[in-house]
């Protein structure tokens, strides 16, 4: 997964034989009115969990329920939100989520002990029926990490896979995006490699 802030996403795929799996431009929702910023920072062994959901009007009902029913226990296993980043537009892939919420775990320890819980039977059945899609992207952070989103700036999310016939590939479009991202401004903000991904 790579995360970029640009004002325009150039073809980042030319000659590099890479799957894009899907990419999106967004803007952060801000929801303090005396803030601008959105800052997000992360401990050692903390889980940094992306939630992409895409929504429908007529299943509001049911996405109440869910929350109602999970918010809490989720809490006390230590989840938390941070914060939600609203898609404009999906840039590549036929997988269109209405927003990106970035959230956390204190542990994959305690992220699993909330999923062994008898009631995730339930919470993952409500799950399908509450949302379109959902897609999940757990990623073990083994170092700190600090991400800093401003309201006045759009953000790309490019989530991508090399292709095994040409492994350095993935490597050389990686080395290039600093570049690309320069001449429209922008800027490589990180890169992650190995994320869990699940689809409910």
């Amino acid at each position: 997964m790579t995360l970029s802030k640009t004002e325009f996403l150039p073809a980042l795929v030319k000659k590099c034989l890479i799957s894009i799996i899907f990419s999106l431009t967004m803007m952060p929702l801000i929801t303090k009115a005396d803030e601008n910023t959105l800052v997000v920072q992360y401990a050692p062994g903390e889980i940094m969990q992306l939630i992409a959901p895409v929504t429908e009007p007529e299943k509001r009902a049911l996405r109440d329920r869910y929350f109602e029913q999970n918010a809490e226990t989720a809490r006390k296993h230590g989840y938390r939100q941070e914060g939600v980043l609203l898609v404009d537009e999906t840039l590549s892939g036929d997988f269109s989520p209405n927003v990106f919420v970035i959230s956390r775990w204190p542990s994959l320890i305690a992220q699993k002990a909330f999923q062994a819980l008898p009631s995730f039977l339930g919470v993952k059945a409500l799950r399908r029926e509450a949302w379109e899609a959902l897609r999940l992207y757990d990623h073990e952070l083994p170092d700190v990490l600090s991400l800093e989103f401003s309201q006045d700036k759009a953000y790309t999310i490019a989530f991508a896979w090399a292709n095994p016939s040409s492994p350095g590939d993935y490597a050389e479009y990686l080395a290039s995006l600093p570049l690309l991202l320069d001449k429209v401004g922008g800027r490589l903000i990180h890169n992650i490699e190995g994320d869990r991904i699940k689809c409910a």
